[in-house]
This record gives structure tokens, C-alpha cells and sequence, in this order.
């Protein structure tokens, strides 16, 4: 904000000089001087409009994802009470052969969760932690293969996130739509000659999505020549989107 008042400081200061050279010049030129001063004042002012709407901008993109942090550790919160609250339950009823389950299951989601961080696609990880607190109608599961060699990948990492967020998405505002429920299977691997993207969704709402994703893909890696399959069943839906290694 700082810089923007300088800037504007700067803007003035240039019309003021500008004034006063005006005031010196003989009559002949000064048509054409206040012409030229004319357009760098609307010049000016329009910088300034921009610079101002540019930093309006930036302030309520800061405070949205400030919002979605707070609603991400704030559901996180809420998981671990309600963890907390089932095995001080089991303990209560003195029912400890159910805590191991319950351990277990606290276990795999951590594993799960670190292995979607240690991905190097930094942008789908924070939609990933942060997906639970924005649907309350979708549940996203992530499974990552372990022997998964991400310096193969032929996309580059935002490019993939973007790729694997707007698939989502599509299933996401499905069921937006159309008042459903869900839960959406990601599977993230490795097959002979390159990558694997299985998407499986589970819901009661049939509708068959795999044109729209296909079109998604190839809108957006076309040039690596993806191939997409479509998944679908009485009970679930699904597409496989398979990329090459990086040559």
C-alpha cells in the first residue's frame, strides 16, 4: 500500500512540473504541450486506477485464503475431537479391543495425508487438505503408489494440479447440482511406460462424466498425447487417464 501512495505522489509531482514548464513556454507551442500533458495526466490517472484495483484484488484474494485456512484447521480440529471423543468412549465402556481399529484407522489417514504432501504438486496438496472443509457433499480419498518417480512426470507440476483439481471439480459440481452425495476414489500410480490417474466415484447420482473429462484432458495435455478410459458399472463410475513418461 505503501508503494501505491508513492506511485500516485510520483504521478502529481510529474503533472505539477509539468504545469509549471507549461507556464514558461511561449504561446506557439503551448497547444501542443498541454496536449501532450493532457494524455500523460489520463495516462497517469488510469495507472493509478489499475494500481489501486490490482491491490483490492491481492487484499481479498490474502483474506479468501485466510478464510480457507482457518475452515481447514478448524475441520482438522473437528476430526481429531471426534477421534479424541471415540476412543475416550471405547475406554469408558471398557471396550479396548475396538481402540486398535480405531488407532489403525487415525494411522492410515496420517499416511495418506503425508504421502499427498510428499508429491511435489504443492497446489493439489492444499486443495486436498482443504477439501474437506469446503463439501460436505463429496468425500475425497487419495491413494499414491509408493515406488511413484515424480521426475518422470512429462507435465509440469501446476500443470498436473491444475489438471487433477478441475477433474475433480466436474464430479464436485455434479453433485453440487443435483442435491447428491459421494465419494471420490483418486488413485495415483505407476504403470510400464508412464503414469496412471485412476478416478472412481461412488454416488447416487448416474450420470456418465468420462466426455467432459476426456475433454478436460486433452484440452490441457494434449500435446503428451494422455489417453482416457472410461470406468462405469451399476454402482460406480470412473475414468482412467494414463500419461506417458517424460522422454
Amino acid at each position: 500500500m505503501n508503494n501505491l501512495k508513492a506511485a500516485d505522489g510520483i504521478v502529481i509531482a510529474v503533472v505539477i512540473a509539468g504545469l509549471a514548464v507549461l507556464m514558461l513556454m511561449s504561446s506557439q507551442v503551448w497547444a501542443a504541450a498541454a496536449i501532450a500533458l493532457a494524455v500523460c495526466l489520463t495516462i497517469g490517472v488510469r495507472l493509478m486506477q489499475l494500481k489501486r484495483q490490482m491491490a483490492q484484488r491481492l487484499a481479498e484474494q490474502e483474506a479468501e485464503a485466510t478464510a480457507q485456512l482457518l475452515r481447514t484447521v478448524n475441520q482438522q480440529r473437528h476430526d481429531m475431537m471426534n477421534d479424541i471423543q471415540l476412543l475416550s468412549g471405547y475406554v469408558q465402556l471398557k471396550k479396548y479391543d475396538k481402540l486398535g481399529q480405531v488407532l489403525d484407522n487415525i494411522r492410515q489417514k496420517a499416511i495418506r495425508d503425508s504421502a499427498v504432501s510428499r508429491l511435489n504438486l504443492p497446489q493439489f496438496a492444499a486443495y486436498f487438505h482443504s477439501f474437506p472443509a469446503k463439501s460436505s457433499t463429496l468425500s475425497l480419498h487419495v491413494e499414491i503408489d509408493e515406488r511413484l518417480e515424480m521426475s518422470k512426470l512429462p507435465l509440469q507440476a501446476e500443470v498436473l494440479s491444475k489438471l487433477l483439481i478441475d477433474v475433480i471439480e466436474l464430479y464436485h459440481a455434479r453433485l453440487t447440482t443435483s442435491g447428491g452425495e459421494g465419494t471420490l476414489q483418486v488413485s495415483i500410480g505407476e504403470e510400464e511406460n508412464g503414469f496412471r490417474f485412476l478416478l472412481c466415484m461412488h454416488s447416487d447420482v448416474k450420470e456418465c462424466m468420462d466426455e467432459q473429462v476426456r475433454e478436460l484432458v486433452l484440452r490441457t495435455a494434449s500435446v503428451h498425447q494422455p489417453k482416457v478410459e472410461s470406468r462405469w458399472d451399476e454402482e460406480r463410475e470412473g475414468v482412467v487417464i494414463r500419461l506417458p513418461f517424460a522422454s
